[in-house]
């Protein structure tokens, strides 16, 4: 899930922070990272079919933690599987049914460890474990829910541009390419996490990734993130001026950054395309 290693080249412009900062905000939460966090307590369970709810209790107690410290929270969960992600799809199904049968070997060869450890890499997080968790969640109250038409990444990503949330909850990078301003990362269950906006990405020094030089360049057309047409002739950050609309929200960030990210990004690996060789974060940034 997400981009490798941006949120490490991003450390020095991330911000710890607990829930007890964020009350009163509305936060859309991308569910199945909490489902699939969840499923890790019981994998034995889940893939050898024996009744269990402790993935369901793990993630009540997320949402609890939010409606404690008074958070609005918005439940965002995957819809249907992405077509242009076919290829990497079924390379993660392949790859858990082969864990799943080692994991089987272990048993029969009396090596519990082991199969718990591969058990972990087979169980998968699944719609009627998001139906089972909804139900429950429900009872809660306090909270609102939308299963995305495909994953939940975009979904979020519009509710944020379109004002209907603050902020996002989310183990995942590629919120930060979505639209998503403002991202609460690494919850964990002390309330505290890791935040990144998109302002600061953009506007502060960064010795790792450095956005500032485009930010603060050229004026003219829109983000290619936001839907605009990018670019003034010869900008080698690869866009113009924000108009307000892209991924930074006109926070000090401007369409050309926000390409140069999105771009970085790509150029460095993604789930649409093999990716190409010897190109990592920072050399995709250079």
């Amino acid at each position: 899930m997400g981009i490798t290693g941006l949120l490490p080249a991003l450390r020095p412009v991330t911000r710890d922070v607990h829930l007890k900062e964020l009350s009163g905000l509305r936060v859309g939460v991308d569910t199945y990272c909490w489902l699939h966090k969840a499923v890790y307590t019981c994998p034995e369970e889940l893939c050898t079919g024996v009744p269990t709810e402790k993935h369901i209790k793990f993630a009540l107690s997320r949402l609890d933690m939010l409606l404690h410290f008074g958070l609005k929270p918005y439940l965002v969960f995957d819809g249907d599987y992405l077509p242009a992600k076919g290829g990497k799809e079924k390379e993660r199904a392949e790859k858990r049914e082969e864990s799943r049968k080692r994991a089987e070997q272990c048993l029969r060869e009396g090596d519990t460890a082991g199969a718990r450890a591969h058990f972990i890499k087979a169980v998968d997080v699944t719609p009627a474990m998001a139906a089972q968790f909804i139900a429950a969640a429900r009872s809660r109250g306090g909270a609102r829910f939308v299963v995305a038409p495909y994953e939940a990444d975009a979904q979020l990503g519009y509710l944020c541009r379109s004002g209907q949330i603050d902020l996002v909850i989310t183990e995942d990078s590629d919120l930060l390419l979505f639209g998503c301003t403002r991202v609460l990362f690494k919850l964990g269950k002390d309330a505290a996490g890791q935040q990144v906006t998109l302002h600061e990405v953009f506007t502060e020094r960064n010795d790792e990734l450095d956005f500032r030089r485009c930010a603060s360049g050229s004026s003219g057309g829109g983000s290619s993130i936001s839907g605009g047409n990018s670019g003034s002739d010869g900008d080698e950050c690869g866009g113009g001026g924000s108009d307000g609309n892209g991924i930074g929200g006109g926070g000090g960030s401007s369409a050309a950054a926000e390409d140069a990210l999105l771009l970085t990004c790509a150029l460095s690996g993604c789930d649409y395309l093999p990716s190409v060789l010897g190109i990592g974060l920072k050399r995709a940034h250079r």
